[in-house]
Order: structure tokens, then sequence, then C-alpha cells
């Protein structure tokens, strides 16, 4: 009989064992939550256009684009001598487009650098004072305008200047996101 009593007592604890079992499995739950998330853009931003604001008095400047490049070539009359262009930037995709430099190239695609004649952009020495803060926001179109100018300092009878300038942009950075835990209900 001892050895009936502790099947018995064994048979019991089991038993409680699998009622607890069963009453933790009926007090939890598992959540699932299921989510999408699309993303789309189309990035597209290119010189749309460029004007001639003060032509100087050499030859007219003569300017073109393929969208990314923006070519001008000015003949100047006399050392001082010079014209302002401005250039129209547009953001054609539905992205923002952050301006982060630009470089002033010659017919070789090498830095510009010519002892007669100068290129001159309103942040010149310093960079870009807008990099990192001019935006474009889709269907926006930013001006930029700079300046060609024959050097006072020069001393050749005549000054000739043929470059490209090319403008970089890139995303901004993300958004922030940042999840709450909200506060409770009852």
């Amino acid at each position: 009989m001892k050895k009936s009593k502790k099947n018995y007592v064994l048979i019991a604890l089991v038993v409680i064992l699998l009622c607890i079992a069963v009453g933790y499995a009926a007090f939890s739950a598992n959540l699932t939550i299921n989510g999408t998330a699309n993303a789309s853009g189309t990035w597209d931003v290119k010189f749309v256009s460029a004007t001639i604001n003060e032509a100087g008095h050499g030859n007219n400047p003569t300017i073109s684009t393929d969208g990314q490049t923006l070519t001008v070539e000015v003949n100047l009359a006399y050392p001082g001598d010079g014209c302002t262009i401005t250039a129209n930037i547009k953001n054609n995709g539905t992205i923002p487009a952050i301006l982060t430099g630009y470089e002033v190239l010659d017919a070789n695609d090498q830095t510009f650098a010519n002892n007669d004649i100068a290129v001159i952009c309103p942040e010149d020495g310093d960079g870009l004072e807008t990099t990192g803060n001019e935006i474009i926001n889709a269907g926006e179109t930013c001006p930029y305008t700079f300046a060609v100018q024959w050097k006072d300092s020069s001393t050749a009878t005549q000054a000739t200047a043929k470059f490209k300038i090319s403008f970089t942009y890139a995303q901004p950075n993300a958004a922030t996101v940042n999840p709450a835990h909200g506060a409770h209900t009852k």
C-alpha cells in the first residue's frame, strides 16, 4: 500500500503541474503586428535654362546645357570686362535635393585655372555657403548667378574662356522617426 500511496501522490503532482501549465497558457497571449511599407520616388535634378544678365563688351557669350553640365564660352574686350549669367536648376523629381557642391571645369574636364579669366561664384573662396542648406523641393527651380571677368591684373591682349559648371546634389538626410509608447487608458 505504501507504494500505491506514492503513485497517487506522484499522479496528483503531475495533474497539478499540467493544470499550472494550462492555466499559464490560458493567461498569456502573443500579439502579432503585420504591416507593409512602400517607398517610391524619382530623382531628376538638372539645368533647365540659363540667361546672360550682362553681356560685357566682347562678343556675346554662348551657353549650352545637356541637363547635367552648363557650358559657357565668353570673349571679353579688355581687362575688367565681364558678364553675369544665371543658371536655373530644376527638380523635376519627387525627392527633395540638397546642394552639396559644385566644380568649374575647363574644356578638358580639368579644374578651371586661367591666369587671365576668373569665374566668380557668390561663395568663392569658401565653397558654397549654402552647402547643406540649399534644398530644392520637388517641382521647384533654383536660380544660381555667377560672373566671368577678365582679371584687372592681366597683361594679355586677348582673353577667351570656355568652361563648364557642374553642381552636385544629394538626397537630404532622412526624417527622424521616434516611436513612442503611449499612455495606458482604462
